[in-house]
């Protein structure tokens, strides 16, 4: 089983006023949660969301615990919250991967054997789609390029 982590956003103004109450991972973003959609893409498990302390309490059904930071064995993917994926999964590697949109890592692959401690050596660039998410207001900006093709997957299911 493939594990999947969430690094949710530094300290800042930036995602007020979720900052104060929840993950932004458990954000809508279009038809589906941050969280949804690094689930579609990654096909793993969301296993845990590195968060700050106040929010370690937070608790919604379905929602992963959240904790502290702490490095991540593999197989796993770590992904950082303020980017909602989209489209197909990335080709990934054998070896361990940094995944990038427009020259920005956004999240990391982490094969069997090795540990993501923030970094990943030797890492392989693989591109992803998705939008991302600067602060509290592109929660809008994403809905407007996600959700038409999100309903337009949904209603085709």
């Amino acid at each position: 089983m493939t594990d999947l982590f969430f690094l949710e956003p530094d300290e800042g103004d930036a995602w007020y006023p979720f900052v104060d109450c929840r993950p932004v991972c458990e954000l809508r973003v279009g038809a589906w949660l941050v969280r949804e959609r690094w689930e579609g893409v990654s096909r793993a498990e969301s296993a845990a969301i590195f968060a700050r302390r106040h929010l370690h309490g937070f608790v919604e059904d379905g929602t992963p615990p959240v904790r502290e930071r702490s490095p991540v064995a593999g197989p796993a993917f770590v992904a950082r919250s303020d980017f909602a994926p989209s489209g197909a999964a990335p080709t990934l590697p054998k070896g361990p991967a940094s995944l990038v949109n427009d020259g920005v890592v956004v999240g990391w692959w982490v094969p069997e054997g090795t540990t993501w401690n923030g970094e990943l050596s030797g890492a392989q660039e693989v591109e992803i789609e998705g939008v991302a998410l600067l602060g509290a207001w592109d929660v809008i900006t994403g809905m407007e390029h996600l959700l038409a093709a999100d309903v337009a997957d949904f209603t085709h299911e």
